[in-house]
Protein backbone atom coordinates (compact mmCIF):
# COMPACT_ATOMS: atom_id res chain seq x y z
CA UNK A 1 0.00 0.00 0.00
CA UNK A 2 2.86 2.60 0.79
CA UNK A 3 4.28 1.50 -2.78
CA UNK A 4 0.69 2.90 -4.19
CA UNK A 5 0.78 6.27 -1.71
CA UNK A 6 4.39 7.10 -3.11
CA UNK A 7 3.43 6.55 -6.72
CA UNK A 8 0.83 8.55 -6.46
CA UNK A 9 2.32 11.48 -4.65
CA UNK A 10 5.31 10.75 -7.12
CA UNK A 11 2.64 11.34 -10.07
CA UNK A 12 1.00 14.56 -8.56
CA UNK A 13 4.82 16.16 -7.72
CA UNK A 14 6.14 15.28 -11.44
CA UNK A 15 2.81 17.68 -12.85
CA UNK A 16 4.05 20.07 -10.81
CA UNK A 17 7.20 19.97 -12.56
CA UNK A 18 6.18 18.93 -16.07
CA UNK A 19 3.60 21.78 -16.52
CA UNK A 20 5.33 25.02 -17.45
CA UNK A 21 7.57 22.94 -19.86
CA UNK A 22 4.46 21.11 -21.68
CA UNK A 23 3.48 24.69 -22.06
CA UNK A 24 6.63 26.09 -23.19
CA UNK A 25 6.55 23.33 -25.75
CA UNK A 26 3.57 23.70 -26.97
CA UNK A 27 4.65 27.60 -27.13
CA UNK A 28 7.20 26.97 -29.49
CA UNK A 29 5.05 25.11 -31.49
CA UNK A 30 2.79 28.30 -31.96
CA UNK A 31 -0.01 26.99 -30.28
CA UNK A 32 -3.11 29.17 -29.93
CA UNK A 33 -3.95 27.65 -26.93
CA UNK A 34 -0.84 26.30 -24.99
CA UNK A 35 -3.49 24.63 -21.90
CA UNK A 36 -5.23 22.89 -24.73
CA UNK A 37 -1.77 20.48 -24.97
CA UNK A 38 -2.40 19.33 -21.02
CA UNK A 39 -5.62 17.20 -21.46
CA UNK A 40 -4.21 16.11 -24.81
CA UNK A 41 -1.11 14.43 -23.06
CA UNK A 42 -3.38 12.31 -20.87
CA UNK A 43 -4.91 9.81 -23.02
CA UNK A 44 -1.42 9.30 -24.93
CA UNK A 45 0.71 8.91 -22.03
CA UNK A 46 -1.62 6.21 -20.84
CA UNK A 47 -1.48 4.20 -24.40
CA UNK A 48 2.82 4.43 -24.11
CA UNK A 49 2.47 3.35 -20.61
CA UNK A 50 -0.05 -0.02 -21.21
CA UNK A 51 2.31 -0.73 -24.13
CA UNK A 52 6.03 -0.09 -22.88
CA UNK A 53 7.61 -2.34 -21.40
CA UNK A 54 9.45 0.22 -19.74
CA UNK A 55 7.49 2.03 -17.21
CA UNK A 56 9.65 4.37 -15.89
CA UNK A 57 9.71 5.89 -19.33
CA UNK A 58 7.73 9.37 -19.43
CA UNK A 59 5.96 10.30 -22.93
CA UNK A 60 4.57 13.45 -24.47
CA UNK A 61 5.55 16.50 -25.85
CA UNK A 62 9.40 16.59 -26.02
CA UNK A 63 12.48 18.60 -26.47
CA UNK A 64 12.59 17.29 -29.61
CA UNK A 65 9.80 16.29 -30.92
CA UNK A 66 8.62 19.91 -30.71
CA UNK A 67 11.73 21.31 -32.33
CA UNK A 68 11.39 18.37 -35.03
CA UNK A 69 7.53 18.82 -35.90
CA UNK A 70 7.69 22.59 -35.71
CA UNK A 71 11.05 22.85 -38.37
CA UNK A 72 8.77 20.12 -40.51
CA UNK A 73 5.65 21.98 -40.91
CA UNK A 74 7.20 25.71 -40.67
CA UNK A 75 5.41 26.55 -37.65
CA UNK A 76 7.50 29.44 -36.78
CA UNK A 77 5.68 30.83 -39.22
CA UNK A 78 1.66 30.26 -38.42
CA UNK A 79 -1.14 32.32 -37.70
CA UNK A 80 -4.52 30.44 -38.14
CA UNK A 81 -7.19 29.62 -35.52
CA UNK A 82 -6.95 26.77 -32.58
CA UNK A 83 -9.04 24.56 -34.93
CA UNK A 84 -7.03 25.21 -37.65
CA UNK A 85 -3.79 24.23 -35.34
CA UNK A 86 -5.36 21.61 -34.28
CA UNK A 87 -6.30 20.14 -37.34
CA UNK A 88 -2.53 21.10 -38.93
CA UNK A 89 -0.78 18.78 -35.84
CA UNK A 90 -3.11 16.43 -35.16
CA UNK A 91 -2.78 15.38 -39.41
CA UNK A 92 1.17 15.61 -38.35
CA UNK A 93 0.63 13.37 -35.79
CA UNK A 94 -1.67 10.80 -37.29
CA UNK A 95 0.97 10.19 -40.20
CA UNK A 96 4.48 9.96 -38.32
CA UNK A 97 2.25 7.09 -36.20
CA UNK A 98 1.46 5.53 -39.89
CA UNK A 99 5.19 5.64 -40.31
CA UNK A 100 6.27 4.49 -36.46
CA UNK A 101 4.36 1.30 -37.32
CA UNK A 102 5.90 0.40 -40.65
CA UNK A 103 9.07 1.16 -38.67
CA UNK A 104 8.05 -1.42 -36.01
CA UNK A 105 7.11 -4.11 -38.71
CA UNK A 106 11.12 -3.73 -40.65
CA UNK A 107 14.24 -4.99 -38.92
CA UNK A 108 14.30 -1.23 -38.25
CA UNK A 109 14.44 -1.95 -34.13
CA UNK A 110 16.81 -4.64 -34.91
CA UNK A 111 19.35 -2.66 -36.80
CA UNK A 112 18.87 0.26 -34.47
CA UNK A 113 19.85 -2.66 -32.03
CA UNK A 114 23.33 -2.54 -33.37
CA UNK A 115 23.80 0.33 -33.59
CA UNK A 116 27.40 1.82 -32.55
CA UNK A 117 26.11 2.89 -28.29
CA UNK A 118 28.06 6.08 -28.68
CA UNK A 119 25.85 7.68 -30.50
CA UNK A 120 23.12 7.18 -28.37
CA UNK A 121 25.33 8.27 -25.81
CA UNK A 122 25.78 11.54 -27.68
CA UNK A 123 21.95 11.95 -29.04
CA UNK A 124 21.51 11.87 -25.26
CA UNK A 125 24.14 14.74 -24.32
CA UNK A 126 22.98 17.08 -26.99
CA UNK A 127 19.53 16.48 -25.76
CA UNK A 128 20.60 16.91 -22.28
CA UNK A 129 22.17 20.36 -23.99
CA UNK A 130 19.14 21.56 -25.49
CA UNK A 131 16.90 21.13 -22.48
CA UNK A 132 19.71 22.73 -20.44
CA UNK A 133 19.88 25.88 -22.70
CA UNK A 134 15.98 25.80 -22.30
CA UNK A 135 15.87 26.50 -18.68
CA UNK A 136 19.38 28.29 -17.89
CA UNK A 137 17.76 31.75 -19.38
CA UNK A 138 15.50 31.82 -16.80
CA UNK A 139 17.62 30.77 -14.17
CA UNK A 140 20.05 33.83 -14.67
CA UNK A 141 18.01 36.62 -16.54
CA UNK A 142 14.94 38.70 -15.26
CA UNK A 143 13.11 38.40 -17.60
CA UNK A 144 13.95 34.71 -18.47
CA UNK A 145 13.59 33.22 -22.08
CA UNK A 146 12.67 36.90 -23.34
CA UNK A 147 16.34 37.69 -23.27
CA UNK A 148 17.23 35.46 -26.06
CA UNK A 149 15.16 36.52 -28.55
CA UNK A 150 17.39 39.71 -29.54
CA UNK A 151 19.30 38.79 -32.72
CA UNK A 152 20.34 42.06 -33.36
CA UNK A 153 24.86 41.47 -34.12
CA UNK A 154 24.59 37.56 -34.54
CA UNK A 155 25.26 35.38 -37.55
CA UNK A 156 22.21 33.66 -38.54
CA UNK A 157 23.19 30.16 -38.61
CA UNK A 158 20.53 26.96 -39.57
CA UNK A 159 19.13 24.67 -36.98
CA UNK A 160 19.88 25.46 -33.06
CA UNK A 161 22.55 27.50 -33.49
CA UNK A 162 21.10 31.26 -32.83
CA UNK A 163 20.06 30.02 -29.63
CA UNK A 164 23.29 29.14 -28.82
CA UNK A 165 24.54 32.09 -29.67
CA UNK A 166 22.08 33.80 -28.25
CA UNK A 167 22.58 32.62 -24.70
CA UNK A 168 26.29 32.93 -25.28
CA UNK A 169 26.11 36.43 -25.98
CA UNK A 170 23.76 37.44 -23.10
CA UNK A 171 26.30 35.62 -20.75
CA UNK A 172 28.35 38.93 -21.68
CA UNK A 173 25.64 41.02 -21.12
CA UNK A 174 26.09 41.53 -16.72
CA UNK A 175 22.90 44.23 -16.95
CA UNK A 176 20.23 41.86 -17.74
CA UNK A 177 21.26 39.23 -14.56
CA UNK A 178 19.63 39.31 -11.62
CA UNK A 179 20.80 38.33 -8.36
CA UNK A 180 17.32 36.90 -7.17
CA UNK A 181 17.16 34.69 -10.25
CA UNK A 182 20.59 33.60 -10.34
CA UNK A 183 20.58 33.11 -6.26
CA UNK A 184 16.71 30.65 -6.42
CA UNK A 185 17.66 28.64 -9.48
CA UNK A 186 21.17 27.97 -8.29
CA UNK A 187 20.06 27.02 -4.57
CA UNK A 188 17.12 25.06 -6.37
CA UNK A 189 19.81 23.17 -8.20
CA UNK A 190 21.89 22.53 -4.66
CA UNK A 191 19.21 21.73 -2.89
CA UNK A 192 17.93 18.70 -5.20
CA UNK A 193 21.29 17.56 -6.14
CA UNK A 194 22.35 17.79 -2.14
CA UNK A 195 19.46 17.14 -0.46
CA UNK A 196 20.25 13.19 0.85
CA UNK A 197 23.25 15.24 2.50
CA UNK A 198 21.63 18.22 4.03
CA UNK A 199 19.23 15.89 5.56
CA UNK A 200 21.94 13.90 7.23
CA UNK A 201 21.20 10.58 4.73
CA UNK A 202 17.47 10.05 6.26
CA UNK A 203 15.15 8.11 4.40
CA UNK A 204 12.06 10.66 3.32
CA UNK A 205 9.37 9.97 0.63
CA UNK A 206 10.36 9.74 -3.11
CA UNK A 207 10.58 13.48 -4.40
CA UNK A 208 10.91 15.89 -1.29
CA UNK A 209 14.15 16.89 -2.90
CA UNK A 210 11.93 18.50 -5.46
CA UNK A 211 9.06 19.34 -3.65
CA UNK A 212 10.85 21.32 -0.88
CA UNK A 213 12.27 24.50 -3.10
CA UNK A 214 9.64 24.20 -5.14
CA UNK A 215 7.03 25.18 -1.70
CA UNK A 216 9.93 27.35 -0.66
CA UNK A 217 10.54 29.33 -3.68
CA UNK A 218 6.71 30.07 -4.64
CA UNK A 219 5.68 30.86 -1.06
CA UNK A 220 9.13 33.67 -1.31
CA UNK A 221 7.76 35.16 -5.10
CA UNK A 222 4.19 34.72 -3.63
CA UNK A 223 5.36 37.19 -0.86
CA UNK A 224 7.84 39.25 -2.98
CA UNK A 225 6.26 40.07 -6.59
CA UNK A 226 8.94 40.75 -8.92
CA UNK A 227 10.29 37.66 -10.32
CA UNK A 228 9.89 36.02 -13.42
CA UNK A 229 6.45 33.45 -12.64
CA UNK A 230 4.73 30.88 -14.52
CA UNK A 231 1.60 33.37 -14.08
CA UNK A 232 -1.77 32.61 -14.44
CA UNK A 233 -3.48 30.48 -17.38
CA UNK A 234 -7.17 30.90 -18.45
CA UNK A 235 -8.25 27.21 -19.36
CA UNK A 236 -9.37 26.54 -22.79
CA UNK A 237 -13.48 26.39 -22.52
CA UNK A 238 -15.49 23.40 -23.48
CA UNK A 239 -14.54 19.58 -23.20
CA UNK A 240 -10.84 19.19 -22.43
CA UNK A 241 -10.94 16.10 -24.84
CA UNK A 242 -12.57 16.55 -28.08
CA UNK A 243 -12.20 13.36 -30.67
CA UNK A 244 -11.78 14.16 -34.19
CA UNK A 245 -11.59 10.84 -36.06
CA UNK A 246 -11.86 12.69 -39.34
CA UNK A 247 -8.49 13.51 -39.29
CA UNK A 248 -7.74 9.64 -40.15
CA UNK A 249 -9.09 10.33 -43.55
CA UNK A 250 -8.27 13.86 -44.35
CA UNK A 251 -4.39 14.15 -43.29
CA UNK A 252 -3.23 13.93 -46.26
CA UNK A 253 -5.14 16.51 -47.97
CA UNK A 254 -3.82 18.95 -44.76
CA UNK A 255 -0.44 18.59 -45.36
CA UNK A 256 0.61 18.13 -49.03
CA UNK A 257 0.71 21.72 -49.76
CA UNK A 258 3.53 21.71 -47.26
CA UNK A 259 5.47 19.88 -48.67
CA UNK A 260 5.16 20.28 -52.43
CA UNK A 261 1.87 18.43 -53.06
CA UNK A 262 4.75 15.83 -52.82
CA UNK A 263 3.73 12.35 -51.43
CA UNK A 264 7.39 11.07 -51.26
CA UNK A 265 8.38 13.66 -50.08
CA UNK A 266 5.50 14.11 -47.23
CA UNK A 267 6.34 10.38 -46.41
CA UNK A 268 9.76 10.38 -46.19
CA UNK A 269 10.09 13.34 -43.64
CA UNK A 270 7.90 11.91 -41.47
CA UNK A 271 9.37 8.62 -41.59
CA UNK A 272 12.69 10.60 -40.59
CA UNK A 273 10.99 11.85 -37.89
CA UNK A 274 9.54 8.65 -36.47
CA UNK A 275 13.11 7.05 -36.92
CA UNK A 276 14.82 9.81 -34.89
CA UNK A 277 12.54 9.60 -32.11
CA UNK A 278 12.64 6.28 -31.38
CA UNK A 279 16.22 6.75 -31.38
CA UNK A 280 15.70 9.69 -29.03
CA UNK A 281 14.01 7.09 -26.93
CA UNK A 282 16.82 4.43 -26.56
CA UNK A 283 19.40 7.20 -26.03
CA UNK A 284 17.18 7.35 -23.01
CA UNK A 285 16.97 3.40 -22.22
CA UNK A 286 20.34 3.22 -20.74
CA UNK A 287 19.80 5.66 -17.55
CA UNK A 288 16.54 3.01 -16.57
CA UNK A 289 16.32 -0.26 -16.39
CA UNK A 290 15.29 -0.88 -20.14
CA UNK A 291 14.10 -4.20 -20.96
CA UNK A 292 15.06 -6.77 -23.47
CA UNK A 293 12.65 -5.41 -25.88
CA UNK A 294 12.96 -2.22 -26.44
CA UNK A 295 11.35 -2.16 -30.11
CA UNK A 296 8.06 -2.60 -27.78
CA UNK A 297 8.57 1.50 -27.34
CA UNK A 298 8.40 1.88 -31.30
CA UNK A 299 4.60 0.12 -30.94
CA UNK A 300 4.47 2.80 -28.41
CA UNK A 301 5.19 5.09 -29.68
CA UNK A 302 3.18 4.53 -32.89
CA UNK A 303 -0.34 3.97 -31.07
CA UNK A 304 0.68 6.88 -28.76
CA UNK A 305 1.01 9.43 -31.13
CA UNK A 306 -2.47 7.99 -32.75
CA UNK A 307 -4.38 8.20 -29.86
CA UNK A 308 -3.06 12.09 -29.31
CA UNK A 309 -4.09 12.18 -33.05
CA UNK A 310 -7.63 11.53 -32.31
CA UNK A 311 -7.63 14.35 -29.44
CA UNK A 312 -6.12 17.04 -31.72
CA UNK A 313 -2.86 16.49 -29.96
CA UNK A 314 1.11 16.89 -31.09
CA UNK A 315 3.60 13.90 -31.93
CA UNK A 316 4.67 11.67 -28.97
CA UNK A 317 8.06 10.63 -27.84
CA UNK A 318 10.27 9.72 -25.00
CA UNK A 319 10.52 12.80 -22.75
CA UNK A 320 14.22 12.58 -21.80
CA UNK A 321 14.15 15.47 -19.00
CA UNK A 322 10.63 14.29 -17.41
CA UNK A 323 11.92 10.88 -17.64
CA UNK A 324 15.18 11.64 -15.16
CA UNK A 325 13.14 13.96 -13.22
CA UNK A 326 11.57 10.92 -12.81
CA UNK A 327 14.44 9.14 -12.14
CA UNK A 328 15.05 11.29 -8.84
CA UNK A 329 12.34 10.48 -7.69
CA UNK A 330 12.73 6.75 -7.73
CA UNK A 331 9.51 6.27 -9.76
CA UNK A 332 9.33 3.29 -11.84
CA UNK A 333 5.54 2.69 -11.56
CA UNK A 334 2.83 2.46 -14.00
CA UNK A 335 0.51 3.99 -11.12
CA UNK A 336 2.57 7.45 -11.10
CA UNK A 337 1.88 7.24 -14.95
CA UNK A 338 -1.49 7.21 -14.91
CA UNK A 339 -1.86 9.66 -12.00
CA UNK A 340 -0.36 12.20 -13.96
CA UNK A 341 -2.16 11.56 -17.24
CA UNK A 342 -5.65 12.26 -14.56
CA UNK A 343 -4.08 14.84 -12.98
CA UNK A 344 -4.13 16.60 -16.79
CA UNK A 345 -7.84 15.72 -17.22
CA UNK A 346 -9.43 16.35 -14.59
CA UNK A 347 -6.51 18.47 -11.80
CA UNK A 348 -5.54 21.41 -13.81
CA UNK A 349 -8.32 23.52 -12.07
CA UNK A 350 -6.50 22.74 -8.73
CA UNK A 351 -3.08 22.31 -10.07
CA UNK A 352 -2.79 25.98 -12.08
CA UNK A 353 -3.28 28.16 -8.79
CA UNK A 354 -0.89 26.27 -6.96
CA UNK A 355 2.26 26.94 -9.39
CA UNK A 356 1.01 30.22 -10.67
CA UNK A 357 3.84 31.73 -8.38
CA UNK A 358 6.28 29.84 -9.22
CA UNK A 359 9.29 31.66 -10.38
CA UNK A 360 10.55 30.29 -13.68
CA UNK A 361 14.35 29.81 -11.98
CA UNK A 362 13.17 27.34 -9.49
CA UNK A 363 11.59 25.16 -11.84
CA UNK A 364 14.95 25.77 -14.58
CA UNK A 365 16.94 24.42 -11.49
CA UNK A 366 14.86 21.45 -11.04
CA UNK A 367 15.44 20.87 -15.44
CA UNK A 368 19.16 22.00 -14.71
CA UNK A 369 20.00 18.76 -11.94
CA UNK A 370 18.20 16.38 -13.61
CA UNK A 371 19.80 16.91 -17.28
CA UNK A 372 23.50 18.14 -15.74
CA UNK A 373 24.97 14.69 -15.43
CA UNK A 374 23.67 14.00 -19.53
CA UNK A 375 26.03 17.12 -19.76
CA UNK A 376 28.86 17.21 -18.09
CA UNK A 377 29.69 14.44 -17.00
CA UNK A 378 29.23 12.09 -20.17
CA UNK A 379 31.15 8.83 -20.69
CA UNK A 380 31.88 7.32 -23.34
CA UNK A 381 31.22 9.16 -26.18
CA UNK A 382 34.91 9.45 -28.02
CA UNK A 383 34.80 10.61 -31.20
CA UNK A 384 31.58 9.50 -32.90
CA UNK A 385 29.89 10.31 -29.90
CA UNK A 386 31.12 13.66 -29.57
CA UNK A 387 30.50 14.22 -33.10
CA UNK A 388 26.77 13.30 -32.97
CA UNK A 389 26.39 15.32 -28.98
CA UNK A 390 27.96 18.63 -31.20
CA UNK A 391 25.26 18.11 -33.75
CA UNK A 392 22.33 17.16 -32.18
CA UNK A 393 23.34 20.57 -29.26
CA UNK A 394 24.45 22.99 -31.68
CA UNK A 395 22.20 21.93 -34.81
CA UNK A 396 19.03 19.78 -34.52
CA UNK A 397 18.29 16.11 -33.83
CA UNK A 398 18.42 15.06 -37.27
CA UNK A 399 21.53 16.77 -38.77
CA UNK A 400 23.34 15.60 -34.94
CA UNK A 401 22.34 11.89 -35.66
CA UNK A 402 23.05 12.26 -39.61
CA UNK A 403 26.56 13.76 -38.56
CA UNK A 404 27.31 10.67 -36.23
CA UNK A 405 26.45 7.83 -38.42
CA UNK A 406 28.22 9.25 -41.40
CA UNK A 407 31.20 9.37 -38.95
CA UNK A 408 30.63 5.73 -37.70
CA UNK A 409 30.44 4.88 -41.61
CA UNK A 410 33.83 6.20 -42.32
CA UNK A 411 35.31 4.61 -39.24
CA UNK A 412 33.90 1.14 -39.57
CA UNK A 413 34.86 1.27 -43.38
CA UNK A 414 38.63 2.51 -41.84
CA UNK A 415 38.54 -0.60 -40.19
CA UNK A 416 37.55 -2.97 -42.59
CA UNK A 417 39.82 -1.87 -45.06
CA UNK A 418 42.64 -2.24 -42.05
CA UNK A 419 41.75 -5.77 -41.49
CA UNK A 420 41.27 -7.09 -44.85
CA UNK A 421 45.20 -5.37 -45.54
CA UNK A 422 46.31 -7.41 -42.66
CA UNK A 423 44.62 -10.69 -44.09
CA UNK A 424 46.33 -9.94 -47.39
CA UNK A 425 49.79 -9.49 -45.71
Amino acid sequence: MSAYISSILSGLLLSLTSLPQLISYSTSLSSPSPLSSLPQASLPLIAWTLLSTDPALLCGLTAVTSAMAGNDLGMDKFTGTTSEYNTLISSYTFLTSLTAFLLYLTPFPTLCSSLDTRILKGFKTGCSFHILLGCAPDGLFLTGKKAMSSTEGLPQFFGGANKTYRFLFNLTNFEIFHFETVAIFLATFFIVRNFSKLTFNIKLMPGINVLTPMILFTYYSYLNPGLSIIGKFTLPSGSPITLTPSILLTSHTTLLPLFNNSYLQLFLTSLLFSAVNYMSVLSILPALKPTSKPENNLLAQSVSSLVSALVGGPPIGASLSRTLTAKMFNVESVVTNITIALVYVLGLNVLLPLVEYTPRACLGGVLGSAVFNAVFKAKGLEGVGWVTAVGVGICSPNVGLGMGCAVWGIEFLGNYGKVEKKKKE
